[in-house]
Parts: C-alpha cells; structure tokens; sequence
C-alpha cells in the first residue's frame, strides 16, 4: 500500500478530531449557527474526501476498481473550499440562500463534468481543472478572511490568512508542475515525486488551517465566557441595586411613619413638660418661703429643673426634624458646661458596672450651640459605649471623652475598649432604623447624625490602636443652623 494511501486516511482522522473537539466549544459561543455550520460542512468534506482518496488507493493495491470513488473524492475536494469559502463570507454577512444553492448546484455540476473527464481525458487534464478551482475558491476565500480580520481582534485570523496564502501558492506550484506532466500517468497514484511532495503539503497546510480555526472558536468560546461573566454580574448588580431601594423605599416608608409618629408624640408630650414646668414653679415658691431654706429640697429642685429642660430641648428638636419648619434657637453656650453635666450623669451607672471614665478638655469651647444637641449627642454615644463596654469580658473598661478648638472648629470623641462594631454593621452604622443592638431601634445614631449635621459636621466611626470603638466629630463653633 502506498504512503499516500496512509497520509490520505491519517489526515481524514486527524481532520475528524478537530472538528468533534471543536464541536463541543459551540455552546459557549455566542454567534450565528450559520458560521458554524458552513465551517463543519467544509471539514467534513474534506476528510470525507480524504477517506474516499484511501479508500481507492487501497482498492487500487488490491486490483480493485471502483472509479466512482476517485469521482465522488475529487467532488468533495473542491466542495471542502466552497464551504470553507461560504463560511469566510459569512463572516462579513450573511449568506444568501440564493448564493448557497448556487453553491451546491456547481458542487454537482463539477461531479458529473469531472466522471466525464475521468472517461474522456487524462490525470493532469483533470488535475489542472481541479487545481484552476481551487485557486479561485483561495483566492475568494483569502478575500473574505482578510475582510473579517480587519473587523476583528483575532490573532487566530491573521494566521488562518497566512495559511490560506501559502495554499494558494501550493496550488500554484502544482498548476506548473501538471502542465509538464502531459499524459504520463492516468489515475493520482502515479503522481511523479514533485506532485506528491506538493500535495503533501497541500494536506498539511490544510490541516494547519482548521486547527488554527479550532484555535479561533477556543478563542471566541474564552470571549464568550467572558462576556457572559461580565453580564451576569451586572445582572447581579442591578438585582442588589433593586433590592436596596426596595429595602430603602421601605425604610423610607417606615421613617415616614416614625416622623408622623415623633411628631405627634412631641405635640402631646408638650402639654405634660409644661405642666411640669409649672409645678416646678409653685415648688420654688414654696422652697422659698421656708425657714431657714432646706438646701436638700432645693438641690433636688434644680435637678427635676435641669433633667426637665432637658426634656424640653429634645423634643423641641425632634419637632424641628420632623416638621418643615426646623428653625433652632440657639446660644451662645461653653461646652464645658454640658460636658460636665453629662459626666455626672452617667457616673453612677459607669461606676455600678466597673467603667473608668477619663475627659480631656483643651481650650477655647464656647460657641452658639443649642446646649441639648450636644448633650444628646454625648449622652447617645456614652451610653452605647456603656452597653458594649458592659457586654465585655475587658479587664481595665474604660470611655474617654475628649474636646479641643481649632481654628473656628471644635472637635470632640467618645473613645471605648470594649468589643467594638461587628464589621457587617459598618456600612448600615448611621441609617435610620438600622441598630447594632438586638433591642434598638435604630434611631439613635442616625439622630446623633443629624443633629451634628446642623454644625456642619459629621459623626464618624473608627477602630482605636488597641481596638474597641471611636466615635468623633467637628463642629462649626459659630455654625449657621
């Protein structure tokens, strides 16, 4: 059996296995069926053709004759091209149905015209036709594909053209080399050695080719992939998008509700903290008309007075929140003051659960502030120092307060050693209704937000050196509210 026998039913194997490889890729990619079919179509001609060439070579070994072997393999040789040339346009447009039918129409119209040749003429009449074809259908095809790579970024094309050159000028060499063969031979296994070393090459560069379009739907399959990667995570952008302002709109819903809610509290508790005021007032008179003055009475008289007033200015600034007119009465105020107010306050309780209290206070702190936002703000922050310091397993708890000037801005932090906030709460850590507390309601933070935002400010969280949790702000001394 001859080599060209074993070279012919090699390269339909190896041929076979590049397009069932490449095969399982078109899943991934996104692009017409059409492209890939006519790609298919034309290697599965080819090692068709390929198969059939063995397959006569061995009949021919064992004095068997079956010319319409050689007929049907030399008619799928240059429909291969056809469809590999219908495939490279498809690349640049689409393939009209009239141009596919003419296509397969001239396939078989060049299988009856070459039977008549095998009767009629000689191998290198029939050679150099089929040569002639081919020539045209490279040279159409070389056109497509450089078209297509001039469009695309694909390394893969620009190899496929140069294969598809070199094929060309195979073909070209074996147009030469049949035109000197004149009638010496008469089927293609007696082809002389120049012929055969050419058509070797023609094989090989013909398999390089459909690899290197392996080469490109692997590529085009990697761009897919990613496409469809990059897709879907803007998919799951927009669903977390569409989840938080599902998620904010009905928080949004419930501040509403909790504005109406703290309005009409507010408007209500009015009426008992004037009462109050009232009954506090009568209770003065009193205290004064004793003999001598009962310095025990009148000191609880100044504490219910001040806890009172306290009561006044907070629900004076929820109302101012909560209501279009948010108008604030301010004063001229030193922070010292409130400072120390709020530090006898949460004495007792700091002392109860074993937590050291330090306060640093540094310079100039007087300013037109309305002294029960500060106050809200320090006690706010002190108590949930308290709360996660009382929560801990620290030896030494311990909260500092620290207040300096700078410039015409003042800047205070609330500084603990306890466990600190949980890292997932961060983010959320001042939005309404959203607590870091099991029994909060998620309105302390924020408020304390708000009312530092009236000074130009802003509440910030941090995490100290030696861990635990910071809580700081600056404030305009003189601010605008």
């Amino acid at each position: 059996m001859s080599p060209l026998v074993f070279l012919f039913l090699f390269a339909s194997l190896v041929l076979s296995a590049i397009l069932v490889s490449s095969s399982l890729l078109f899943r991934d990619i996104k692009t017409a069926q059409a492209k890939r079919i006519y790609w298919v179509i034309s290697g599965a001609l080819t090692a068709t053709s390929f198969l059939l060439f063995g397959y006569g070579g061995y009949l021919s070994a064992t004095s068997e004759t079956n010319p319409l072997v050689l007929t049907f393999a030399n008619a799928f040789v240059v429909a291969g091209p056809v469809y590999h040339a219908l495939f490279a346009r498809s690349l640049n447009t689409r393939i009209s149905q009239t141009l596919h039918i003419c296509s397969v129409l001239f396939i078989v119209a060049f299988g009856i015209h070459y039977e008549y040749l095998r009767q009629h003429s000689h191998f290198a009449v029939r050679g150099l036709e089929i040569a002639a074809i081919m020539l045209l259908l490279f040279s159409w095809q070389l056109r497509e594909l450089y078209r297509a790579a001039t469009t695309r970024q694909s390394r893969q094309l620009w190899l496929v053209i140069s294969c598809t050159a070199i094929e060309i000028l195979l073909v070209i060499g074996r147009l030469f080399a049949l035109s000197s063969m004149g009638e010496k031979i008469s089927v293609v296994y007696q082809m002389p050695e120049s012929v055969f070393w050419l058509t070797l090459l023609h094989i090989a560069f013909s398999l390089i080719t459909f690899v290197l379009m392996g080469a490109y739907w692997t590529e085009q399959a990697t761009a897919s992939r990613t496409q469809m990667q990059i897709e879907n995570n803007e998919i799951r952008t927009l669903l977390e998008t569409q989840d938080k302002l599902v998620r904010n709109l009905l928080i949004s819903n419930r501040s509403a509700s909790t504005g109406a809610l703290s309005g009409s509290l507010a408007h209500e508790l009015n009426q008992p903290i004037t009462a109050m005021g009232l009954n506090l007032s009568v209770m003065k008179m009193e205290l004064d008309t004793l003999s001598p003055p009962n310095s025990v009475l009148l000191g609880i008289w100044k504490d219910i007075t001040y806890d009172n007033e306290r009561v006044v200015g907070i629900v004076q600034s929820l109302r101012a929140i909560f209501t279009r007119n948010n108008h604030v009465h301010m004063a001229e105020v030193d922070l010292r003051d409130p400072v120390l107010a709020i530090m006898r306050l949460v004495e007792a309780e700091c002392k109860e659960k074993g937590i050291r209290t330090a306060m640093v206070l540094r310079g100039d702190l007087k300013g037109m502030f309305r002294c029960t936002d500060i106050q809200q703000v320090l006690l706010n922050l002190f108590n949930n120092a308290i709360q996660s310091l009382s929560q801990s397993h620290v030896p030494h708890r311990k909260i500092t307060l620290a207040m300096l000037r700078r410039g015409g801005r003042i800047y205070c932090s609330v500084t603990d050693n306890g466990p600190g906030v949980p890292e997932k709460l961060i983010p959320q850590l001042f939005s309404m209704l959203e607590s870091t507390k099991q029994t909060g309601f998620g309105i302390g933070l924020w408020l304390c937000q708000h009312l530092i935002y009236r000074y130009n400010g802003t509440l910030m969280h941090s995490v100290p050196a030696g861990g635990g949790a910071k809580f700081s702000f600056s404030i305009d001394a003189y601010a605008s509210v």
